[in-house]
């Protein structure tokens, strides 16, 4: 299992992408994005989470189209066949948390942050283990979302601030969200099957036999 996986090798997408997601932004509102389903809802879009006792709202992510060439690239330089590629973009009112979610069952996603948003460098995104249940959520229905809303009952079990300019690999089916979230948080995500990547992790340890001592 996985939380997070950089991918610094990957190809880095071009600038013209890049300009058409800011000009994107411009004009992107919460009722012209591609998503359907739950995610989509106004259940899911209002949800109020908790956190330290305080209930609040809650952040999300919309979708929206890039253009067929940006899918194009996609295929020819970063993965073959996808689910979908697009921007995202964080909404959300007088709340900076994206509170805990899975996405959808058996997907990866692949995803390169463009802007952070008003001081983005506290923006963190966070991995937690819901108690009593595993901690990759598999059982879902094709389509809909976990989501837990008081953050208080989860444990935090991994922690990251994701880099600007870099393809990072996230298992979204462990429930993870975002906080301290400031101004436009702006991304590119790619949706795949678990079966359209293969990649091996390696642990090497290192010793070195001239300082060591054993005790």
């Amino acid at each position: 299992m996985f939380f997070y996986l950089e991918l610094p090798n990957l190809p880095q997408p071009p600038a013209h992408f890049i300009n058409r997601c800011y000009d994107i932004m411009k004009t992107a509102t919460t009722d012209n994005d591609f998503m359907t389903g739950w995610i989509s809802s106004k259940e899911f879009q209002t949800r109020k989470i908790i956190k330290n006792g305080k209930e609040m709202n809650t952040r999300s992510q919309r979708g929206f189209h890039i253009g067929d060439d940006w899918e194009h690239w996609v295929r020819e330089n970063i993965v073959s066949d996808f689910y979908d590629a697009g921007l995202r973009i964080s909404f959300g009112e007088n709340t900076n948390i994206h509170g805990p979610h899975c996405d959808n069952p058996d997907k990866w996603k692949l995803y390169y942050l463009i802007d952070k948003g008003e001081d983005g460098d506290n923006a963190e995104t966070v991995f937690y283990y819901d108690p009593g249940k595993p901690i990759e959520i598999r059982n879902m229905q094709v389509g809909i979302n976990y989501c837990v809303n008081n953050i208080d009952r989860l444990v935090p079990i991994f922690k990251v601030k994701i880099p600007l300019h870099t393809w990072v690999l996230l298992n979204v089916n462990v429930l993870h969200g975002v906080e301290n979230i400031e101004g436009n948080r702006i991304n590119l995500a790619v949706l795949i099957n678990k079966d359209q990547l293969e990649f091996t992790i390696k642990l090497t340890i290192i010793r070195n036999l001239k300082n060591w001592k054993l005790r």
